[in-house]
């Protein structure tokens, strides 16, 4: 397709043209549409044919080389191919030997040297370019800013002294040229020794021919000796380079092997952060549930609690029941024998008066009597009755201050535990912090913030044990109260009883009525007997409760430390990883400077050597 659209491109330029059809151009356009090579040499071309082969030339991506050897192209044909090589892209060589370029056409030279980037082999021997010191001097300008040319060929082009200045100033500027041939023209020692000056500033010149010319032989063989040592730093130049790209390649390699490595280990390092962070939610819920269950428990303690409470207030109420009974057989018996004592005298002073009533009075004496002993019996047997109540009393209270007394220490003992876990805890979560935030910014900062909620929990925990001690401090201060009041109360029942007594006028009336009340007290004795028993009964029931509840506690307790020993390990296995991902990168690391130090060690080698070439060409 190449060789068609060629040649058609041709053909139609000729038909729009009216120009006619050059066989040589055809056969040219032929071999270059398979080689690329474009050769018209020894074929004479006009300006039509240069239009069309400058057509060609501008739409034609398959061109490589054009040779115009002896074609005798004047002028006009030469400034219209340059015009089309200008923008060119594909030319790699152009051949204008045996042309008769001159003064113009040298100066059009420049300028596409100047512009063109792609041809990299010229070759202009046997011409007339240094004719014009002006144009070769603007040729020399264009090869100044020409980037690309490699390959330059003036010889027999009459190039003076001053145009060999000229070369030697382009050769200080330009970068790109490496073999420059100069022979057969008229250059002498003084531009010689200016070309050999600009090889000092050139390091990329390989070769410069200048054989033909009026140059010493000294100054050629300085000449040589200076683009030998420039072979030499080329091709060291190029070892090195070479050496530096497998160098790089090698650093690109193990750089992506690293990040591939870094990739696995942070997404394993992510895998297991979401575990933990899932065991953490796990560890959580489970701690929720068993504080709910502790809830349950301290609820069902707040119970026993109140019902011992309600106990002690009862048991308080009969003790003062039985202090203001005995306080009122006291004043009873007091009153009594002072109406005994009033019934003597009176008797005494009246037996003279009352003889006849003598065997009466001493029947009702003795009749009395045996009610006082009754009496009296009754009062022991009421007494002891107060002793036994009195002494069970004590028990009571005995019992009740040592089950406070164990449950405070209890709860002391339990206090001291939470906050010793409570320390432990929150040293062991900041060491965990502090190492887990060297692994990863953000996957610690979730960490931190669990841990940071954990110890905020222990801290309520705490804080919730302190407003139950409170509690327990405030109900305390409420039973004295209520004991307060308790004998307050008592006091008012010993007061009514002393005014029930002394409303007793009649002293064998009221005996009767006292043998009454004795009897409800005691069934009321017998009654309240029957309460403390069942009491007792209910106190084991809740003090079994409270024991199944503690125990409960402590299975929850080992539950719980048995999962932050769980948890532990499972940091500890986290951080085991870490080191070892660490000592990874550190082996890595390790490795990379190894092979930044051997490069470092080789580029100044390099610099040595080339300074040491350097001073022995001098």
């Amino acid at each position: 397709m190449a060789q068609v659209d060629e040649n058609h491109l041709y053909r139609d330029f000729c038909l729009r043209k009216n120009y006619p059809l050059e066989p040589s151009v055809k056969q040219a356009l032929k071999n270059a549409s398979v080689t690329g090579d474009f050769d018209v040499s020894g074929h004479p071309l006009g300006i039509e044919t240069c239009e069309a082969i400058a057509y060609v030339l501008a739409k034609s991506d398959n061109l490589v080389t054009l040779n115009f050897t002896d074609c005798m192209l004047n002028p006009t044909c030469l400034n219209i191919i340059f015009e089309a090589l200008i923008s060119s892209k594909n030319i790699k060589e152009l051949n204008l030997y045996g042309n008769n370029i001159t003064t113009h056409v040298t100066v059009r030279l420049g300028k596409l040297l100047a512009h063109n980037s792609s041809i990299k082999t010229l070759i202009l021997k046997w011409n007339n370019m240094g004719v014009s010191l002006d144009s070769f001097s603007t040729f020399c300008s264009g090869l100044k800013e020409n980037q690309t040319l490699e390959n330059l060929d003036l010889r027999n082009n009459q190039i003076s002294q001053q145009s060999a200045k000229e070369i030697a100033d382009a050769l200080r500027v330009n970068t790109s040229l490496k073999h420059l041939d100069l022979r057969w023209n008229s250059i002498q020692n003084e531009g010689a020794e200016e070309l050999l000056k600009s090889l000092e500033e050139n390091q990329t010149l390989m070769t410069l021919q200048l054989r033909g010319n009026f140059v010493h032989r000294e100054i050629l063989i300085a000449i040589e000796e200076c683009l030998k040592n420039h072979v030499s730093v080329l091709k060291m130049s190029t070892d090195h380079v070479v050496k530096t790209e497998i160098l790089i390649n090698h650093i690109k390699s193990l750089e992506e092997t690293k990040t591939k490595q870094l990739t696995k280990i942070t997404e394993a390092a992510n895998k297991h952060m979401k575990e933990a962070e899932k065991r953490l939610s796990e560890i959580m819920e489970e701690n929720r549930t068993m504080q709910k269950q502790i809830g349950t428990l301290e609820e069902q303690v707040f119970t026993y609690k109140t019902k011992h409470k309600n106990e002690k207030q009862r048991a308080e109420a009969l003790e003062e029941a039985i202090k203001e009974r005995e306080a009122s057989i006291k004043e009873q018996m007091t009153n009594y024998q002072n109406t005994i004592e009033k019934l003597q005298k009176s008797l005494q002073m009246k037996e003279l008066e009352q003889l006849k009533q003598v065997n009466t009075t001493q029947e009702k004496i003795s009749n009395e009597k045996e009610v006082i002993i009754k009496l009296e019996n009754d009062l022991a047997i009421e007494k002891q009755t107060c002793m036994n109540l009195r002494s069970e009393l004590a028990q009571l209270k005995s019992q009740y201050d040592t089950k406070t007394k164990h449950l405070e220490e209890n709860y002391e003992m339990d206090k001291k535990i939470w906050q010793k876990k409570y320390q432990e805890l929150e040293a062991a979560t900041e060491s965990k912090i502090e190492k887990i935030r060297t692994l990863s910014s953000e996957k610690q900062q979730s960490l931190e913030n669990t841990i940071m909620e954990l110890t905020e929990r222990q801290s309520n925990k705490v804080l919730l044990i302190n407003d139950r001690i409170e509690r327990m401090k405030q109900e305390k201060r409420m039973i004295e109260e209520q004991l307060q009041s308790a004998q307050g109360t008592v006091v008012q029942l010993q007061r009514e009883n002393s005014s029930l007594i002394s409303q007793v006028a009649e002293p064998a009336r009221k005996l009767t009525s006292l043998l009454e009340e004795l009897s409800n007290e005691k069934m009321q004795n017998q009654q309240l007997k029957h309460e403390k028993m069942e009491e007792r009964k209910s106190r084991e029931i809740l003090q079994n409760e409270y024991e199944t509840s503690k125990k409960e506690i402590m299975s929850l307790k080992s539950m719980y430390n048995n999962q932050e020993m769980h948890f532990e390990q499972e940091i500890k296995d986290m951080r085991h990883r870490c080191k070892h991902l660490e000592a990874k990168l550190e082996e890595r690391e390790r490795k990379i400077a190894n092979i930044r130090v051997f490069y470092l060690v080789a580029m100044a080698s390099l610099v040595s050597f080339c300074s040491l070439s350097y001073l022995s060409s001098f």
